[in-house]
């Protein structure tokens, strides 16, 4: 009885609280979501995560380093490689006129983090590796080309709407029917996605 009594009072462990690295990287993920490379402060990734600046520069070494942390996490959590092809449209295309910036390292949007410093001089390089690690060579390899240009084709469309739209705001990427302007996008990948077949057989159009 005194067993049973214990067992059914016993409350449930508090899940344990995310460490300081933890809170760090995950300031970090939406600061780099939200910011270029430039405008991104160690101090402001500090004071998010609770800790100082000095902690930070410990746990990382450097702005650079911390970066590079969290394109290594996106590494392991995002991406296309797991996704069946027939699914990787609608992902790719499900955001692309959200006003929404990722928040996190479970964030599906993170692709934001490469988008926000494509241009920046220190972060490019490594920005450039990810983004053909996580979809452009993923996506090669399921249209089974033997180059990346229908792959790399997909993600320029994809990355220069969501910088019109989010970045220049231009009123013809900011459609009131979202859900029209998304099966446009859609269907415009779809058709990179068929042009090689159309490309091996030019005859089959006439």
């Amino acid at each position: 009885m005194t067993g049973r009594y214990h067992e059914m009072t016993t409350p449930n462990p508090r899940p344990a609280a995310p460490s300081a690295k933890d809170r760090i990287l995950t300031a970090a993920f939406r600061r780099f979501a939200a910011h270029s490379y430039h405008e991104t402060h160690l101090r402001d990734i500090a004071a998010a995560a609770g800790v100082d600046v000095a902690y930070v520069h410990r746990s990382f070494g450097s702005k650079e380093k911390l970066f590079q942390a969290v394109l290594a996490e996106a590494s392991r959590s995002h991406g296309v490689a797991e996704v069946p092809l027939e699914d990787i449209v609608p992902l790719l295309t499900r955001h692309i006129f959200s006003d929404q910036e990722g928040s996190g390292p479970n964030d599906p949007d993170n692709l934001m983090i490469l988008i926000r410093s494509l241009l920046d001089p220190v972060a490019s390089g490594p920005v450039g590796a990810r983004l053909e690690e996580l979809y452009i060579e993923p996506l090669r390899q399921k249209l089974g080309d033997d180059d990346g240009l229908r792959a790399a084709s997909i993600m320029s469309l994809l990355i220069g709407v969501r910088i019109m739209h989010l970045f220049l705001k231009l009123p013809s990427v900011t459609p009131q029917d979202t859900d029209r302007a998304t099966d446009q996008i859609l269907r415009a990948v779809q058709a990179i996605i068929a042009s090689d077949a159309a490309a091996k057989n030019p005859k089959a159009d006439l």
